[in-house]
């Protein structure tokens, strides 16, 4: 029982090191900090704020947007991003296909699937409001020193083993590290999540973009 406090003392305490060090990052600010102090930032990039709301407006990727920081026991957590102008469904199936090869080819960004595009045959406004039908793509933002994802792992593996193992593990605990190694890194990139869907009002169509610090984001704390 000591042995298993020990452990999970160590990853909440690497967690936490890593947390402070890289989060996830909106036009290059971390997404950290008080709602006051990213609106802040946000209007060094040109943002103005719309009258005593969280909310700003500005231009965002060649459109005009609404961008409002939400926040977690007065951290920020999240970013969402909405374009100002809805579309008709042709347009916005180009508009979210277009988000999907932009952060694709951006070397920032890891796409978490093969194919996120929306095909020509499908048909949104159908599936989205008889099917309930969701249209999202899900990426991951890199960190900007790559080598932090495997500071994490290694950091995570010591939590039970000692360096002595690690350098020259028995064939059970060469498997062990791997497992712990993997779910380490998925642990890491999943509070990097960057990820956008369409949305629908009266035929009227529009996408959210989420840029989300997983360090600050509610998890079960107030149970």
């Amino acid at each position: 029982m000591k042995r298993l406090i020990a452990i999970l003392f160590v990853l909440v305490n690497s967690l936490a090191i890593f947390a402070q060090k890289d989060v996830t990052k909106f036009l290059g600010f971390p997404i950290d900090g008080t709602i006051s102090e990213m609106k802040a930032k946000l209007k060094t990039k040109g943002f103005k704020p719309i009258s005593s709301s969280d909310e700003l407006e500005g231009e965002f990727n060649g459109f005009k947007a609404y961008v409002m920081p939400m926040e977690n026991k007065g951290k920020v957590w999240r970013i969402c991003v909405i374009n100002q102008t809805p579309t008709n469904e042709t347009d916005i199936r180009i508009r979210f296909n277009n988000l999907v090869r932009q952060f694709s080819k951006n070397t920032k960004y890891l796409p978490l699937k093969e194919d996120q595009y929306i095909s020509e045959d499908e048909n949104i406004s159908f599936n989205m409001q008889v099917k309930h039908k969701r249209y999202e793509a899900n990426f991951t933002q890199l960190p900007s020193d790559s080598s932090l994802i495997l500071k994490y792992a290694h950091q995570c593996v010591l939590a039970k083993y000692t360096e002595e193992q690690i350098q020259n593990p028995k064939p059970e605990e060469k498997t062990d590290m791997t497992n712990i190694s993997v779910e380490a890194i998925k642990d890491f990139l999943d509070k990097r999540s960057v990820w956008f869907m369409i949305i629908e009002n009266f035929n009227q169509y529009n996408i959210a973009i989420y840029y989300e610090n997983g360090y600050n984001m509610e998890d079960g704390e107030d149970l």
